[in-house]
């Protein structure tokens, strides 16, 4: 032997022992795309269901705390704004106080 292969190159119509490997996976069933059994349908509907259902409720839960959110942001603003009136009413009366001391000590 040269070192050649021999099954090389190959006359027109020709197939090496090779290519019948491969053409034998090709039409093996392992291979070809499976078709889904219904139980692996089952399964897949089944989870798909399971998963949109706690899509909706991690939403909804989403949605809510939103909701609680704005609802805690104009409890807080009404607060603020309470707070701050009394602060300005108090500042307006220890002016009001001073200016009395500083008055009847003229």
């Amino acid at each position: 032997s040269s070192g050649i292969n021999a099954e090389w190159p190959l006359r027109p119509g020709e197939h090496s022992s090779t290519s019948s490997i491969c053409s034998e996976h090709e039409s093996s069933p392992q291979y070809d795309s499976p078709k889904e059994t219904p139980k692996k349908e089952d399964d897949y509907r089944r989870r798909r269901e399971r998963n949109n259902i706690a899509v909706r409720k991690s939403r909804q839960k989403a949605k809510q705390r939103i909701i609680q959110t704005q609802e805690r942001v104009m409890e807080l603003t009404e607060e603020n704004d309470r707070l701050r009136k009394r602060c300005d009413m108090l500042q307006k009366r220890k002016k009001y106080r001073l200016r009395l001391c500083v008055d009847t000590t003229a």
